[in-house]
């Protein structure tokens, strides 16, 4: 039996209502909901032994924002273990599979993706748990994760070069300043005496202003 806007014995109605061997409500989200209203739907099905099968509307949200999705990775996607977001386009029948591609880097989020495939509704199945068979797209994802980490890795090895050029640069810079630095610094005369730049950190000799306390305006302006 498949039926539209059933009403259930508990109080509840289901956009699609399928009887058969197992039970089957398959909603359909054309809005924003509330996280407690989906929850509360999503958890009185499971206790009535009906199975919840939850898309999104397509057309509603056809180019959907990072902001978006976050939203209803929290919701929706939490109906499938596999933390993958469906939607559905009724006009041609397309079902699109989403799912976020992480990188982490030093236990933060280093960087987000949103890796998408459309199926036909019509070729969709379900599997031994009578949720939809997802193991092409997986497939799919892993390979495109594979290929979306190694561009990351290699951005971060650069950036990690770069960090360290950086550090040994310093490492040169403060290297010299400890080299011309003397304890009676401070007693020489005003043309010998050297400072750190305010404006560029440099540690010269050559400035256009001595401020005191070992701080100058030097030439870098002019660099």
């Amino acid at each position: 039996m498949i039926d539209i806007d059933y009403k259930l014995d508990f109080h509840k109605r289901a956009n699609v209502y399928v009887k058969g061997r197992t039970r089957l409500a398959i909603e359909y989200v054309a809005n924003p909901m509330a996280y407690l209203q989906w929850l509360e739907k999503n958890e009185s099905y499971i206790n009535h032994d009906i199975i919840p099968l939850w898309v999104l509307s397509r057309n509603k949200f056809d180019e959907m924002s990072h902001n978006d999705y976050n939203f209803f990775e929290m919701t929706t996607a939490l109906t499938n273990k596999d933390g993958i977001l469906f939607t559905l386009n009724t006009d041609d029948g397309d079902l699109s599979l989403a799912k976020y591609m992480t990188y982490k880097y030093k236990d933060e989020v280093y960087k987000r993706k949103i890796f998408k495939e459309k199926i036909q509704l019509s070729k969709m199945v379900l599997d031994d748990n009578n949720e939809f068979d997802v193991t092409y797209f997986l497939k799919a994802y892993n390979e495109a994760y594979q290929s979306f980490k190694d561009k990351i890795d290699k951005e971060i090895e650069e950036k990690e070069k770069l960090e360290q050029k950086a550090q040994e640069k310093e490492k040169k810079a403060q290297e010299v300043r400890e080299k011309y630095r003397t304890d009676d610094n401070t007693s020489r005369s005003i043309d010998e005496k050297w400072g750190t730049c305010k404006y560029c950190g440099r540690y010269t000799n050559k400035w256009r202003a001595y401020l005191g306390d070992g701080v100058v305006i030097c030439y870098c302006d002019e660099d």
